[in-house]
C-alpha cells in the first residue's frame, strides 16, 4: 500500500509548528497526495512558486506575491487559474502577508487549501519538504525484534518460537534498549538511511514509543532465574 497524506493531516500535523492559519479552499481538506506522485519527473513535494514545474506544496513569498503583482489582469487571473488547475496539495503565504483577494476566491472556487504562516519562506521549505519526505518515504513492516545495540540497530530475525525474545530479554538486561517487539517499522529517510521504530498501534498510551520494559513489563528475576 502506497504512503499517502492529506491536506488536512498535513494542517493538523504542522499547525503548531509553523502557526498556519487555513485562510480559504476548507473543503479541499480531503485533498491527497501519495507517494508514487513523488516519483514524477520534476515537481517536488514542497517549493517556491513555480508555474512551468509546480510543486506539490507551492509557497508565496514576497518575491512571488510582488511577481504576480507586477502582471496585467489578465496575465495574472490566467497565472492564477492555471497555478489551481495543477491542484496543489495546499498553497502557504509566508510571513502573514495579506492575501491578494483574487487568489483566495481562486483558492475557494477551486477548493485548494491555502494557508498563511508568520514563519519566513526557508522555514516552510525546509520543515515542509522534511515532513512530507519522511511522510510519504517507502516503508515495510517485518517480523523480528528491533534494538539499539551500542548505538547501532540491530533486527533480530528467526522462526517463531526460535527464541528472539528471550535474547532481547538478556539483552535489555545487560543495559541494551528495544526499539520494538514483533513488528518493527522500518522507512528509507535517504538513498542510504533506514529508520527502524515502533508501529503506532504498539507505542504508548501517549503516542510515544516507550521501551520494551515499560510495553510488556517481565518478571526479569524469574526469566534470568530460568536462563541461569
Amino acid at each position: 500500500m502506497n504512503a499517502s497524506i492529506t491536506a488536512r493531516d498535513l494542517f493538523e500535523q504542522q499547525q503548531e509548528r509553523l502557526a498556519l492559519r487555513w485562510l480559504a479552499g476548507q473543503e479541499g481538506a480531503s485533498r491527497v497526495l501519495e507517494s508514487v506522485e513523488t516519483n514524477a519527473r520534476r515537481p517536488s513535494l514542497a517549493g517556491y512558486l513555480n508555474i512551468i514545474y509546480p510543486n506539490k506544496v507551492q509557497i508565496l513569498g514576497t518575491e512571488e506575491l510582488s511577481w504576480l503583482d507586477g502582471l496585467d489582469s489578465r496575465l495574472r487571473w490566467e497565472t492564477i487559474e492555471r497555478l489551481m488547475q495543477y491542484r496543489p496539495l495546499a498553497l502557504v503565504i509566508s510571513k502573514n502577508q495579506s492575501c491578494p483577494e483574487d487568489l483566495r476566491e481562486a483558492a475557494e472556487e477551486s477548493q485548494t487549501p491555502l494557508w498563511s504562516s508568520p514563519k519566513r519562506g526557508h522555514e516552510l521549505l525546509n520543515h515542509l519538504q522534511y515532513h512530507l519526505a519522511r511522510s510519504l518515504a517507502p516503508r515495510v513492516t517485518l517480523h523480528g525484534v528491533f534494538m539499539e545495540i551500542y548505538s547501532i540497530g540491530v533486527l533480530i530475525t528467526g522462526e517463531s518460537g526460535s527464541g528472539k525474545s528471550e535474547l532481547a530479554l538478556e539483552l535489555v538486561t545487560r543495559g541494551h534498549r528495544l526499539v520494538a517487539d514483533d513488528a518493527p517499522e522500518f522507512t528509507q529517510i535517504a538513498p542510504d538511511v533506514l529508520d527502524g521504530s515502533c508501529p503506532e498501534l504498539l507505542q504508548g498510551p501517549a503516542g510515544i514509543a516507550r521501551p520494551w520494559r515499560a510495553q510488556h513489563p517481565p518478571d526479569v528475576r524469574r526469566h534470568r532465574g530460568e536462563a541461569e
